[in-house]
C-alpha cells in the first residue's frame, strides 16, 4: 500500500513577485512586546548611547591637555590653577574649561600622590559635576574620580563636603588625598 503525501491548502499572498505565504499576523502579546520594545526601550538605548558617547568625548577632551600640562614645570601650573579659578567663577561649568581643570588635577595627583586619572574617573567626575549619580565598581578609583568634581567646585566658590557614612574611610581618603588638596590650594578638614 503507498500513501500519498497529505497537502495542505496554503493561502498564497497575491501582488509579490513570487509565491509565499502570507505572513500571520502576531498573537497580541508578542505585539504588544514588539511595541512596548520600540516605544520604551529604544528611546532610552538611545539616550544612554547618546550620553556615553558624550562622556567618552569629554574624556578624550581631557587628554588633549595632558601633554601641554605634563610640559609645565610646578610655578607654570600653579599660575595656571589661579587662571582657570577666575575663569571657573566667570564662565561657570563649561565643558572646554572643566576639561582642562581635569587635565591639570590629573597632573597634580601624578606628581603629588603619583596616581594618574582614568578615563573613566573624568567620565564619572564630569557626570558627577553635574549633578548625576554614578556607580563605580569597587577598585575602580571612586576616591580619585570624586576628587575631580570636588576640586572644581571649590575653584568655582562652592562650599564642598565630600560625603560617606564609613568613618574610616573618610579619614582615610582626607589623609590619602590631603598633599593633593593641598598642591592644588585647597584645604582639608574631615568629619567623624
Amino acid at each position: 500500500m503507498s500513501r500519498s503525501p497529505v497537502l495542505l491548502a496554503v493561502k498564497l499572498d497575491d501582488g509579490r513577485p513570487f509565491a509565499e505565504r502570507a505572513d500571520e499576523t502576531l498573537p497580541w502579546y508578542d505585539q504588544m512586546a514588539l511595541g512596548l520594545h520600540r516605544h520604551l526601550l529604544m528611546p532610552v538605548a538611545r539616550i544612554w548611547t547618546q550620553r556615553s558617547a558624550r562622556l567618552n568625548r569629554f574624556a578624550d577632551s581631557v587628554a588633549l591637555h595632558e601633554p601641554q600640562l605634563r610640559a609645565m614645570d610646578e610655578s607654570e601650573l600653579k599660575a595656571r590653577i589661579d587662571s582657570l579659578r577666575r575663569l571657573l567663577r566667570r564662565r561657570g561649568f563649561e565643558s572646554t574649561l572643566v576639561a582642562e581643570c581635569f587635565a591639570l588635577i590629573s597632573e597634580a595627583a601624578a606628581r603629588t600622590i603619583a596616581q594618574r586619572h582614568y578615563a573613566s574617573q573624568f567620565m564619572a567626575g564630569w557626570a558627577l559635576l553635574q549633578g548625576q549619580m554614578v556607580e563605580m565598581a569597587t577598585g575602580e578609583g571612586k576616591t580619585l574620580a570624586a576628587a575631580l568634581p570636588a576640586v572644581v567646585a571649590a575653584w568655582s566658590g562652592l562650599p564642598v563636603h565630600v560625603i560617606t557614612v564609613n568613618d574610616y574611610l573618610a579619614k582615610r581618603d582626607a589623609d590619602e588625598l590631603r598633599p593633593l588638596y593641598h598642591w592644588l590650594k585647597l584645604e582639608v578638614g574631615v568629619v567623624t
